[in-house]
């Protein structure tokens, strides 16, 4: 091998190994984010599989980073299912600065449309206030 090819195969073998650890990363990433957003959203293991036409184990399995070449298309109807874009799912976190907001947000998807509807009455009335003394 000349010293040529050998630098080439060098820099191949360290293309590789970015590009490997870049999919890891990403695989890393998706696991986190949908067990995230699954749990913002309000569903279940259950619910979400029933939602994109798998297990609740393969859903698990993803989560916990078990499995990590999930299709294509199976992390498309993941995204959608959870009202986000697969860009969403497969990037580095966003770290909440208010872990109180982002709680209060998922308890309140829990509630029915009338207790929901109840709280937007009351925090557009404390605009209102809030406006009016400005």
């Amino acid at each position: 091998m000349s010293y040529a090819e050998y630098q080439c195969a060098i820099i191949a073998l360290k293309n590789i190994l970015l590009y490997s650890f870049s999919l890891t990363n990403k695989f890393m990433y998706l696991a986190k984010n949908i067990r995230k957003f699954r749990k913002l959203s309000g569903l279940t293991l259950e619910e979400l599989a029933r939602k994109v036409e798998c297990s609740k184990n393969y859903i698990f399995e993803i989560e916990t980073g078990k499995k990590n070449n999930p299709s294509f298309k199976l992390v498309a109807k993941i995204a959608n299912a959870l009202n986000v874009t697969v860009d969403q799912l497969a990037s580095p976190p966003i770290k909440s600065k208010n872990a109180d907001l982002e709680a209060f947000f998922r308890n309140f998807r829990k509630l029915n449309e009338e207790n929901q509807q109840g709280i937007i009455a009351q925090v557009n009335e404390l605009i209102k206030i809030k406006k009016s003394k400005s």
